[in-house]
């Protein structure tokens, strides 16, 4: 709806200037120098999606049973913190905190493009258990252990993680995936879409989305699922772009253009029209100039017509002077690692075969397993994207040799953690931006970093998950939510999950941009190497071709991997996700 208010003209009265072009020039002001935000334009929403990759499922290797139901859950935590100029360090929703509309999911599944189901053993095709194909996903809610006690009203002790439960205490919604929806042999749909969900999400709260595939377990033959993928798709409200030298690390300076408009903030031209004096003869047009009312009128109608403009190029550039002040949206660039199914546990037998072996983990060495394994993600930087947080889940879900076939894993006595075996194990999460491809310069920097053990783990971690069956209280999945820092000069850092959250907490760094860019805008602003640095240096001055995400895994001792017991989960069911959280830019 427009802001700008309209005098009424009444009869009798002497026409004045402020009844036609004080109120043109408003309306040019608005178009040339002021901007439309979101709620003057007819769709003010943007929209993101969250996909969770599983990989490559075998139910029947996993599954629980409960009263003679068979249950298989595979997990994926998730969280939607606010861009860092919204977020709050006591978890406080504000006008200004966006709001994140859940509209629809989708489950998809490889099917090789037939109506059947695919048997583990062979990758042959089964008709006959085609109706097994039928799924249930739940997603939970609960509040994020990391905050003060004034944010989840809970007694916990401020500088340290609170003393909340890992377990999921509301269910936000579950959706039905029958086996209709893949088994018809004319008629199928792949995905399965659940629509109109219009559900609301917190920003500060933690999310388990888990897919139930039981049903497969209760084939006569050992069936897998290929290339689960969920995928979530939330509206919310448009954003301003980021922009200032000394608020984003590495953006471009542009420094062609005037030093208000520089390092990506708005570019305006603003324009007038010429007022007649009082007492002038009342005009159509005086020639084509823009003081008669006509004239005036079309000065402004021109600017609309041309259409607004806003946002960046691909090259990270500006096409003129911007109409459009909320020119960005939020946006979750979802990243599966070690899925595929490479699901591990420690001192891993060949005679189990639910597990990978440790022998054959990228990178890892011969035995005892004492070198980083290593998952690695190439992603081309196509659009220019700012990155405001990066969160990791990790997840030890698994079955365990001293569990009994038929039952749940309880975490409450048996986990990752608690082994002093795995004292060492040190997972580390990575997320830099590179060059290389076609090009003779190759190099790369890290825009966010964290490496943990054990006894570290509390320095990013910022929630515990962890999914309980009603019926007998033993637990299906559990995960780790943990922030991984964005790198940022000493003394200088960014807002989000940090010391101000959490006196835990190793802080974040500022918002980083990464874009491809063009000779005239290689100067970047500055941008530091590792969270912490003591040096601040630029990035790859405008050459950074793609993203590139690690997360490597070592057993830091003579033992290795092999030093591991083997009710130690590595790399859980359904492996792990890393969610590069930030703003996209009108393009």
């Amino acid at each position: 709806m427009s802001k700008i208010g309209f005098k009424r003209l009444s009869r009798g009265v002497k026409l004045l200037t402020s009844h036609i072009h004080t109120q043109v020039q408003s309306a040019l002001t608005r178009i040339t120098s002021t901007g439309f935000d979101a709620s003057e334009l007819e769709n003010d929403a943007g929209t993101f999606r969250v996909n969770v990759s599983l990989g490559n499922i075998t139910p029947k290797t996993f599954f629980q049973s409960v009263d003679g139901v068979k249950y298989m859950k595979t997990c994926a935590g998730f969280t939607l913190p606010p861009p860092q100029e919204s977020f709050s360090a006591t978890a406080v929703v504000s006008p200004t905190t966006p709001v994140y509309i859940l509209e629809s999911i989708g489950l998809s599944m490889d099917t090789q493009a037939t109506p059947f189901v695919t048997v583990r053993a062979d990758g042959s095709l089964s008709k006959t258990e085609a109706d097994k194909a039928a799924f249930n996903i739940t997603i939970q809610r609960k509040p994020m252990d990391v905050f003060t006690a004034s944010a989840i009203g809970l007694p916990i002790t401020v500088g340290s993680l609170p003393a909340v439960s890992p377990e999921m205490t509301n269910v936000v919604l579950s959706l039905d995936y029958p086996n209709i929806l893949w088994n018809s042999e004319f008629n199928r749909f792949n995905p399965g879409v659940s629509a109109d969900l219009d559900t609301v999400f917190d920003p500060y709260s933690a999310y388990l989305i888990s897919v139930d595939c039981g049903s497969f377990a209760e084939s006569a033959t050992e069936l897998r699922i290929d290339s689960l993928l969920i995928t979530m798709k939330f509206r919310t409200k448009l954003l301003e772009r980021d922009s200032g030298s000394a608020a984003i690390q590495n953006i471009p300076e542009s420094p062609e253009l005037p030093a208000a408009a520089q390092y990506n903030a708005r570019y305006t031209v603003p324009e007038t029209i010429a007022t007649p004096a009082a007492n002038a003869v009342i005009r159509a047009d005086t020639g084509g100039g823009d003081d008669g009312v006509s004239g005036a009128l079309a000065k402004t109608d021109v600017k609309f017509l041309r259409g607004l403009l806003g946002g960046l190029t691909d090259r990270s550039r500006r096409w003129g002077p911007s109409n459009i002040k909320t020119d960005a949206a939020y946006e979750v660039i979802s990243v599966p690692m070690w899925g595929n199914g490479w699901y591990c546990k420690g001192n891993q037998a060949a005679a189990d075969a639910d597990a990978v072996l440790l022998e054959k983990l990228p990178f890892v060495g011969a035995s005892p397993y004492n070198q980083m394994t290593m998952d690695r993600r190439i992603i081309p930087i196509r659009f220019p994207f700012t990155v405001h947080h990066v969160i990791a889940f990790c997840n030890y879900s698994g079955k365990l040799t001293s569990v009994p076939a038929d039952e749940a894993i309880d975490y409450s006595t048996v986990n990752q953690w608690s082994s002093a075996a795995s004292a060492t194990l040190t997972h580390t999460v990575g997320v830099g931006i590179g060059t290389g491809i076609r090009s003779d310069l190759t190099s790369s920097r890290n825009v966010a970093l964290a490496s943990w053990t054990r006894s570290t783990i509390d320095k990013y971690r910022i929630s515990r998950l962890e999914y309980r069956d009603p019926t007998n209280g033993k637990s299906y999945c559990q995960g780790d939510l943990l922030s991984v820092p964005l790198v940022y000069p000493a003394g200088t850092t960014g807002v989000g999950y940090n010391s101000s959250v959490n006196a835990a907490l190793d802080n974040t760094g500022k918002p980083i941009f990464v874009g491809q860019t063009n000779s005239t805008d290689l100067a970047r602003s500055p941008m530091a190497d590792t969270p912490g640095g003591t040096n601040t240096v630029r990035a790859q001055d405008g050459y950074e071709q793609f993203l590139d995400i690690r997360w490597g895994i070592q057993q830091g001792s003579v033992t290795g991997l092999n030093g591991m017991d083997n009710s130690e989960v590595i790399i859980g069911q359904g492996g792990f996700q890393v969610y590069i959280i930030g703003k996209k830019h009108l393009c």
